[in-house]
């Protein structure tokens, strides 16, 4: 995976291949894929055109089926599927397909070709999966556009807030003023860093 440039392209971290269902299949083959698959969510397709036109997930089995005491056998997929997804290109960008996620407030994405057909699906895991990546990259750039700063501490007590050793010169690093050893810790790439 390439992240030098801080746009991933979504087709580097989807999952393939899909995991689908027909919309007049039932909630209960619908149950057996998800735990078959150990998965959360399948993308509703048109057994015809084969073209995404819902998603199904766990929770709608649960809010749908299960609390309103029908029966799995009985109720079809397209009766409780969210039939109005947001869909996202292969060639999106990791990024912008991250945004378009958490501004809806959805946890997967169906990926679509040129001609509308399903070769993937972007899930929060997958972004998990390559986010130490991003954050590293991230984690850089802010470093080099804004290097910590050398300035004579303010309390003139020169003492590292980290070590506790005197300094002539301290930077200050998330609020705190630290020894540039004690401050390599929390700002070089890849290193984690811990909240104060």
């Amino acid at each position: 995976m390439d992240f030098e440039d801080g746009e991933t392209d979504i087709q580097e971290v989807m999952t393939q291949p899909v995991q689908i269902i027909d919309k007049d299949s039932t909630v209960q083959e619908a149950s057996l894929l998800l735990r078959k698959h150990n998965i959360s969510g399948l993308v509703v397709v048109d057994n015809k055109t084969k073209k995404a036109e819902g998603m199904i997930t766990d929770k709608d089995i649960i809010t749908k089926v299960v609390a309103e005491n029908k029966s799995a056998r009985e109720v079809k997929v397209m009766d409780v599927m969210s039939p109005n997804i947001i869909t996202a290109s292969f060639e999106d960008s990791l990024s912008s397909v991250a945004k378009i996620m958490y501004a809806n407030g959805v946890t997967r994405l169906p990926v679509i070709d040129s001609e509308g057909g399903l070769v993937g699906i972007l899930t929060s895991t997958d972004l998990l999966r390559v986010l130490p990546g991003l954050t590293d990259i991230l984690h850089a750039k802010r470093e080099i556009d804004d290097p910590p700063q050398i300035v004579e501490h303010p309390g003139a007590d020169g003492r590292c807030e980290e070590c506790d050793n005197m300094y002539e010169d301290l930077v200050e690093v998330a609020g705190r003023w630290l020894c540039r050893d004690c401050s390599e810790k929390y700002t070089e790439v890849g290193t984690k860093k811990r909240e104060f």
